[in-house]
């Protein structure tokens, strides 16, 4: 009860901004002790949660091996999601071509560039011995200084979905239902903890429970006990 009230508090709260304030005026240092301390607490709740749920069983020490080894390689390399990119130069090249889910995927309206598409060219015949000659990337003039007939060269304009010249950030129009998924997706990703929780959540739903042995097949050594009486 007392954290349901907490956070019932925590969020009426928090929609005031003179709180916020009041929050964000406290010093980095203390800001940072609190945060050392709390998460030490939740460490220790969680020991004290596995000792009751029975960390001798097999089957939760796999669920606590599985989502714990997910949640620190999480913390380790917390970008795997956006390609591996981090927040400077070259971070957002990754994160809209090689991401788990590509920023241009979500993109419905890339800029345009001009592209050539074919070079120009000079068609003249030589003074040699009269044949047509066919030179490429000449000028205006030097074509017309030897009398040949110039063709200007030919360009269309292209999407650029690659984007990069701008480090990824080009897209002009994004599909705002599939970016808000894709934000979601990479958030809960990126943290940790939410990996981590989901992760154990999932394994404990489809991993059968493990069958408790019949204590009175063994005795106190651990040897099976038989019943001894008349035959």
């Amino acid at each position: 009860a007392a954290g349901l009230a907490c956070a019932a508090w925590l969020c009426v709260l928090g929609m005031f901004a003179k709180f916020a304030g009041v929050i964000a005026s406290i010093p980095d240092a203390v800001l940072g002790g609190m945060t050392i301390f709390l998460f030490a607490n939740v460490v220790v709740s969680g020991i004290s949660i596995l000792s009751m749920a029975g960390i001798n069983l097999r089957r939760n020490r796999f669920i606590l091996a599985v989502s714990l080894g997910v949640g620190l390689g999480v913390t380790v390399v917390p970008d795997f999601a956006n390609g591996g990119g981090i927040t400077a130069f070259g971070g957002g090249n990754l994160n809209h071509n090689i991401g788990l889910i590509p920023g241009r995927d979500i993109c419905k309206v890339f800029p345009t560039v001009e592209v050539e598409t074919a070079a120009s060219k000079c068609e003249f015949k030589s003074k040699d011995d009269g044949d047509d000659v066919t030179e490429r990337g000449w000028s205006k003039k030097t074509c017309k200084d030897v009398g040949g007939d110039f063709t200007e060269r030919k360009t269309e304009l292209k999407e650029d979905k690659d984007c990069v010249g701008q480090n990824g950030f080009c897209c002009l129009v994004y599909d705002d239902t599939t970016k808000m998924w894709r934000d979601t997706v990479i958030i809960i990703l990126r943290t940790p903890y939410c990996i981590g929780t989901l992760l154990a959540l999932f394994l404990n739903a489809i991993i059968p429970d493990e069958e408790e042995e019949d204590s009175s097949l063994t005795n106190q050594e651990g040897a099976p006990s038989f019943k001894t009486g008349p035959i």
